[in-house]
């Protein structure tokens, strides 16, 4: 009964409901005065248990619409598209790699630090393709209704930097972090006082730098704690939050306004981003320490061979293959391509061809997942 009640009480729903309550003490719009309107806003089923995190003065509107939410067969076969998509995600790529991730975590003893660094790119692939792929069936069920919300995900991997990457990974939650802890935080007496002595001994640039870290590590320490129980998460909050902050520093102190490699960005970015999972993956803070310093000390390229993805006990072929699908349609996502436009304006015997691919793919390639769900709807 207890892992039934605690969901209904944490994370993505408080969350919703306390930036509704803090919008409406700040005067952002007045108080809704019928109580059957405020539990819609609050319960509406798609998003309760894993986001994205709605906003009232978005989300209301559409669920009370005086236009109604007649059924609409393009949307549905657009909802149903995207829907289809997540479950990709889910079925062919998260859960046939949290195979790998278990495979290992559960025996980590048994292995070299070549195992853990490809472990850490298989739990890249599960999280992002378990979190996305739960954002897309669950915004499009939502579109089914003609309710659009909010995007919670946009191509993370091709982030710049760690600042970049959580402008990009779980958006909602970053825009709350931003707008109800950030920037109280920064604009609070204490951090104003805090300023004033820091200009003094600093300066104004110095000055600027001090309380803009201090709420990064606040913020990230929130999210660290958000995300369980645990030092390991404490720490893997507290790791984003000062990594920012340098980042912060070092924009702001360097000289040359040259911007570095972009590939180079992006490569050094995900190196970070794949560091952070071992205090986010290993079930326990010592586990995930072992796994890390046994990935730096005792990594030998010899062993990424065949028989390492054939011990793994699935077909890394199928898995590369769905990988290589994913890559190609955020690469041209990222060109500004939109893909479901573009298939919704092919013709009617390829778009069907297309849907009825992907299908196959789901039910013949999916496995049955190993994280008892959606990883996210346990925070």
């Amino acid at each position: 009964m207890q892992s039934v009640i605690l969901p209904l009480g944490i994370s993505f729903y408080t969350f919703q409901a306390m930036g509704y309550l803090i919008d409406v003490y700040w005067g952002k719009y007045p108080a809704e005065r019928k109580l059957s309107r405020f539990l819609l806003f609050l319960s509406f089923f798609p998003q309760i248990l894993q986001g994205p995190i709605g906003r009232y003065d978005r989300l209301m509107p559409q669920l009370v619409s005086t236009e109604g939410h007649s059924f609409d067969l393009r949307r549905a076969e657009h909802a149903a598209q995207r829907m289809l998509w997540g479950y990709f995600l889910k079925f062919v790529i998260a859960d046939r790699a949290g195979l790998a991730v278990q495979m290992v975590t559960d025996n980590y003893l048994n292995y070299s630090g070549t195992w853990y660094v490809v472990t850490a790119l298989m739990y890249s692939l599960q999280l992002y393709g378990d979190f996305a792929g739960g954002m897309d069936v669950v915004i499009g069920t939502a579109e089914l209704f003609g309710i659009t919300l909010d995007e919670n995900f946009r191509r993370p991997y091709f982030s710049v930097s760690i600042t970049d990457f959580w402008h990009r990974w779980h958006i909602t939650l970053g825009t709350w972090m931003k707008d109800y802890v950030f920037y109280p935080l920064s604009i609070s007496r204490a951090m104003r006082n805090l300023g004033k002595h820091a200009r003094r001994k600093i300066g104004k640039k110095g000055s600027v730098i001090l309380q803009a870290t201090i709420a990064n590590l606040v913020v990230f320490l929130v999210v660290g704690i958000w995300h369980g129980k645990g030092a390991k998460y404490l720490v893997y909050g507290l790791y984003n939050g000062v990594i920012i902050s340098l980042e912060a520093i070092f924009n702001t102190m360097r000289a040359s306004k040259k911007k570095p490699v972009h590939l180079l960005q992006i490569l050094i970015t995900f190196l970070l981003v794949n560091i952070s999972w071992f205090w986010d993956f290993p079930p326990t803070f010592s586990q995930g320490n072992y796994m890390l310093w046994h990935s730096l000390t005792d990594f030998h390229i010899s062993e990424l061979n065949g028989s390492m993805f054939a011990a793994f006990g699935f077909s890394s072929r199928t898995l590369l293959a769905a990988v290589a699908v994913l890559f190609v349609k955020s690469i041209l996502e990222e060109r500004g391509v939109d893909v479901r436009e573009a298939i919704d304006h092919t013709c009617r015997p390829v778009r069907w061809l297309l849907y009825y691919a992907l299908l196959f793919g789901v039910l013949v390639f999916g496995v049955n997942g190993v994280a008892g769900g959606f990883i996210y709807a346990q925070f």
